[in-house]
């Protein structure tokens, strides 16, 4: 039985449960938690266009909280497409449903369910108002992101490439097998290197290596020939987990995606 809701109802601002910045730390990742902060800093948007012609809007924000703790948080869409003036003055934000990675340290991100408030009339944002006016703003901030300051850890300006190009590695999941795009990220760990002798009998090396980015999403990459042998340029710095762009990657369904 269905009953019809009285129009008088009134739909109020969402229910929060705050968790301090300092307690992301031992969240699970792929938890969701509502926090409520003060934007320390901001990154330039960036407008990202997949090889299916959607484009996606994102930017970082540096967030700072009473907890001593600061983190970086990736925003999308809409809520990325905001003038720099709405992040300049450093307003309190709340997010409703943030989702919690171990990109990066630990960062946030929002999702299509997010709720974003800016400035909300709310006790938790005077406080940490108050908070950064009398002596927070001078306070060292415990990161929780790899940064010192929380920026973004992979840098727009990659050897000249039109990082335009590039697509989030949460999007492969939905890319066709076979098809060609160009990815970004850091590089999470190597596997030695292999000989592998292929279909037509000759001999070649090949290395995998785990890529993240701040999508959250973390991708095995297989590299072929010279670039995987111990004589590459290469060789020596996979422990330092460079930032590495591929530009032509294929997809495979290979154990998932690849």
């Amino acid at each position: 039985h269905v009953s019809p809701v009285s129009s008088s109802i009134h739909v109020g601002d969402p229910k929060y449960d705050f968790k301090p910045l300092a307690g992301i730390e031992s969240t699970d990742p792929n938890a969701y938690v509502d926090i409520i902060a003060l934007v320390k800093d901001f990154a330039p948007s960036r407008n990202i266009v997949t090889k299916q012609g959607k484009e996606l809007n994102k930017r970082e924000l540096t967030l700072a909280d009473d907890s001593g703790c600061q983190i970086q948080a990736t925003i999308w869409g809409d809520k990325a497409s905001m003038p720099p003036s709405t992040w300049e003055s450093q307003p309190i934000v709340a997010f409703r449903g943030a989702k919690v990675s171990d990109w990066n340290g630990r960062s946030l991100s929002t999702g299509a369910g997010t709720v974003m408030k800016i400035n909300p009339d709310l006790p938790d944002a005077k406080k940490i108002r108050r908070w950064w006016d009398f002596g927070g703003q001078s306070t060292t901030l415990r990161s929780l992101s790899t940064n010192p300051d929380g920026t973004p850890a992979i840098n727009d300006d990659v050897g000249g490439m039109n990082t335009a190009d590039f697509v989030p590695l949460s999007s492969l999941e939905e890319a066709a097998p076979n098809s060609v795009v160009d990815v970004i990220g850091i590089v999470r760990s190597a596997s030695e290197e292999q000989k592998i002798t292929n279909r037509q009998g000759k001999e070649v090396m090949k290395r995998t290596v785990a890529v993240v980015d701040d999508s959250g999403v973390q991708v095995n990459v297989a590299i072929w020939g010279e670039r995987a042998g111990r004589e590459s340029s290469m060789a020596t710095r996979w422990s330092e987990c460079p930032v590495i762009a591929l530009k032509g990657a294929r997809v495979s369904d290979y154990d998932g995606r690849t």
